[in-house]
């Protein structure tokens, strides 16, 4: 199945209505300092989303771009602040999908079967 409903997106890239990303205030800039990686700003957004009455979903197109970041890989320092960034970001994500309705996303996935 190349579509399929989804609590979050996670590592764009994303396409968005631009009124569902106003109304939503945009992306949480507080996930990350000025040039740090804002690890998981996707993923909470995408919880947004859903708590908004939009659905969000998956396309598989079968293109990586290599988890992890190139830049962040090889840098010792910035692997730490991605490391940071993910487990502070992650708790913050966590008690959103507390909130979320996961029979939704189950429900989207059943209108795509034949």
């Amino acid at each position: 199945m190349a579509l399929k409903f989804v609590a979050g997106v996670n590592i764009g890239p994303l396409l968005i209505r631009r009124e569902a990303f106003l109304q939503a205030g945009g992306f949480d800039e507080s996930f990350s300092c000025a040039a740090e990686p804002g690890i998981q700003l996707d993923t909470e957004l995408s919880l947004q989303f859903w708590s908004m009455g939009y659905q969000v979903a998956m396309w598989y197109s079968a293109v990586s771009n290599g988890v992890g970041g190139r830049k962040t890989r090889s840098n010792k320092a910035q692997k730490r602040i991605r490391a940071r960034n993910d487990q502070l970001n992650g708790r913050r994500c966590e008690r959103l999908l507390l909130k979320h309705d996961a029979e939704a996303v189950t429900a989207a996935n059943r209108m795509l079967e034949p």
